[in-house]
């Protein structure tokens, strides 16, 4: 892999999505509100069977009806209205963790909430295929949140 390749790869994947509430408001529907905007049925471990995703303690968690249970992310950093930081790894053992920052930054009408994705360099040869699935994903995912912001603001 060339230098600039590699550079590439391991670039952070970052996604913003304004929303019209207050930092405060915005962290508290991030984070109290996950499986109310999360795409579970794209972005799921369970497929169908997925009841929901919550914060628990110091996990995200994912449930399937019949009891089952992936571990999301461990919380790294928990600052409402503020920051979010997550060793994110999805139905992945721990190990194989990237870093999901998520900052609710106040602005003039609202809160800036941009999304950083890093650490890609820890997945080896899997690196660039992972980063490019979770540059488009974190499209929709965001863009379901702010649907979700948009109807309770």
């Amino acid at each position: 892999m060339t230098e600039t390749a590699h550079r590439e790869t391991a670039a952070p994947v970052v996604r913003t999505v304004h929303v019209k509430c207050a930092p405060g408001s915005a962290f508290a529907l991030f984070t109290g509100r996950i499986t109310d905007w999360w795409p579970l049925q794209r972005f799921g471990l369970f497929e169908g069977e997925t009841l929901g995703v919550w914060f628990e303690g110091e996990r995200l968690v994912e449930r399937s009806r019949s009891g089952e249970e992936g571990v999301w992310a461990e919380v790294l950093e928990w600052s409402p209205g503020s920051k979010l930081v997550l060793s994110w790894h999805p139905g992945t053992p721990a190990a194989d963790a990237t870093v999901v920052e998520v900052e609710f930054l106040a602005d003039d009408d609202g809160t800036r909430v941009v999304l950083t994705h890093h650490g890609w360099e820890k997945l080896g040869e899997l690196a660039a295929e992972a980063r490019g699935s979770y540059a488009q994903g974190w499209l929709s995912v965001l863009e379901g949140y702010g649907v979700l912001v948009g109807r309770e603001a």
